[in-house]
């Protein structure tokens, strides 16, 4: 049995087509429902816009080192920061596709829904290839290569497309579980950051990859099909082929990370072991404790111990972590009754704050050791390590400071999108002050982490340590300020307010848009003016931007000018 024709499907749309026009009534219907099912499909524009943005920075890097292969670096990094992004989209594709609800009803097999999927997948990654395409493109014009060797440019394209769809397949076979989301969000941040502030930021990025651009291409298996590209020059160097056995080796490996992945890829219903009867508010490694012998028997609590944990209300006690640490135990006392349960609904396991800021202290000083004994023998190398460690560390801060738990997670229902939150009595405001609190009890410990890290970058730029540490304490207020603006787009993400062409939704893009900007240049300004008094001025402005971002969001939101649910594009 074929259950995939396309000619039939051809022939229906044309069939359908045709008695739509044929009835006045008909197309009356259509247009109505075609009204709320118009969307704006603004991935291929930005996808597009990105790569005209690769371009821009190949040509300028190119024009400015005159080192083509400066350039090549730049190609390298980008593919880089797409790697997460191929692995996201891989992920999703996989198991939160908006079709796997329908296809599991279907008499098909698990092998057949994973090729399905699979080619979805190919199809999206195929903007990566017209990014690498442009890149290629855009040195080949700066270099004025003969017309014979533009046609090597589609080669070396999908050779480094190629080993993206490796890396990315490599990835999530291996670490299928690792914060890619926020490693990309924190790429794309960064690079509207570089975008926005070229002019300050643009001289100092390129005084630091030009003389690393040659190790960041023997290093980066990003660099490695990139520096082929080399072999077109007239000074070619013909030891670069040695590049093609480690490009082999990373392609060898995508067999092996797609079967892993098909291997996984079984639909069945999830049972788990019979689990020991875990009493509220006990430590659950004493009940799974055995008895003696080599297989333990599980704990049972008698009829008796049941009646008693039901009717004293026991069996609604909640996971215990606000007594896991000193700032758990604060937010908690700070947090109303009413805030205690949206807590419990944000964050079923509990809010951690102690152990994750353990954790980003370890991986900072780590980053410190390494980045100043590096910098004992190779200066460059000390700034590569230390911009690498902030970066890790910057996103580990930034989902600690950030994280929304399940308050903001999607449900597919019927083809719409409907998030967490809108199926409960939540309001915009109450949920938004519980997020808020998250957030502001951590300032503590956020100050300290910027002022550190700004003192470090002033120390590695030259700039002095007081002005470092100024900026950056300025840095962690601005920070924090910006869990405004990530509210309002957590409570964005599930709804429909940016679809269709109507003045609201322009009005609301424009003015939240303008917002956002706003808030980065006074940010900007308020850190870097010389001023002290004007510095000041712009960033209290900016901090009060922020909060009008979410206030006016919000007046949106209540005003009813779009609902708690988006149709699913197909």
């Amino acid at each position: 049995m074929k259950l995939h024709s396309p000619a039939f499907e051809k022939a229906l749309r044309r069939g359908v087509k045709a008695t739509v026009r044929s009835s006045r009534e008909l197309k009356q219907e259509f247009r109505k429902a075609n009204k709320y099912r118009r969307q704006i499909r603004s991935t291929g524009l930005v996808r597009v816009g990105g790569s005209f943005i690769l371009a821009a920075a190949i040509w300028f890097t190119a024009n400015t080192t005159r080192h083509p292969a400066t350039a090549l670096a730049v190609i390298g990094l980008w593919t880089l920061a797409l790697v997460p992004a191929t692995v996201r989209n891989l992920l999703v594709t996989l198991y939160r596709a908006n079709d796997l609800g329908t296809l599991l009803l279907l008499p098909v097999s698990d092998a057949t829904i994973f090729r399905w999927e699979m080619q979805r997948f190919f199809r999206g990654s195929l903007y990566a290839l017209g990014d690498l395409i442009v890149g290629f493109g855009t040195l080949c014009w700066f270099l004025k290569l003969p017309p014979v060797e533009w046609i090597l440019v589609p080669v070396f394209a999908a050779l480094s497309w190629a080993v993206l769809l490796a890396l990315a397949a490599l990835c999530a076979a291996r670490r299928p579980r690792f914060h890619y989301e926020m490693v990309y969000s924190c790429f794309i941040l960064l690079g509207l950051v570089m975008f926005l502030f070229w002019r300050v930021m643009g001289p100092a990025l390129l005084n630091i990859v030009d003389p690393a651009a040659p190790a960041l291409n023997l290093l980066l298996p990003t660099g490695w099909s990139p520096s082929l590209f080399q072999l077109t020059w007239p000074d070619r160097h013909w030891t670069t082929l040695g590049l093609v056995v480690p490009i082999g080796l990373i392609l060898c490996t995508a067999r092996s990370s797609f079967g892993l992945l098909r291997g996984r890829y079984k639909f069945h219903e999830v049972t788990a072991a019979q689990a020991p009867d875990l009493i509220p508010g006990e430590d659950s490694a004493t009940a799974a404790a055995g008895q003696g012998g080599s297989r333990p028997t599980l704990a049972r609590a008698g009829l008796t111990a049941i009646e008693e944990i039901v009717q004293s209300r026991q069996f609604l006690a909640t996971e215990p972590w606000p007594r896991k640490g000193w700032f758990e135990k604060r937010l908690w006392q700070w947090l109303s009754p009413r805030e205690r349960t949206l807590a419990e609904f944000a964050f079923p396991k509990g809010f951690a704050i102690n152990r994750p800021w353990w954790i980003i202290l370890r991986n900072f000083s780590l980053m410190a050791v390494l980045g100043f004994t590096a910098g004992l023998a190779d200066r460059q190398v000390e700034i590569w390590i230390f911009g690498i460690g902030f970066f890790v560390t910057f996103a580990h801060t930034a989902a600690q400071v950030f994280g929304s738990g399940a308050a903001f997670q999607i449900r597919f229902n019927n083809g719409v999108k409907i998030p967490v939150h809108a199926g409960f009595p939540i309001g915009f405001r109450e949920l938004s002050r519980v997020l808020f609190k998250c957030s502001l009890i951590q300032l503590p410990l956020l100050i300290p982490y910027v002022m550190v890290c700004a003192a470090l970058i002033g120390h590695l730029a030259g700039v002095g340590i007081a002005f470092a540490m100024l900026a950056g304490f300025k840095a962690a207020f601005l920070f924090c300020a910006s869990r405004f603006i990530f509210v309002a787009l957590g409570f964005s993400s599930g709804t429909n307010d940016s679809t269709g062409f109507r003045p609201r939704t322009l009005a609301l893009v424009a003015v939240v848009v303008g917002l956002g900007l706003v808030f980065l240049i006074l940010g900007a300004a308020g850190l870097f003016v010389p001023d002290a008094v004007t510095a000041w001025v712009l960033w209290a402005l900016a901090l009060c931007d922020a909060y009008a971002l979410f206030r006016v969001y919000g007046w949106f939101y209540h005003a009813n000018w779009f609902d708690l649910m988006k149709i699913q594009a197909r």
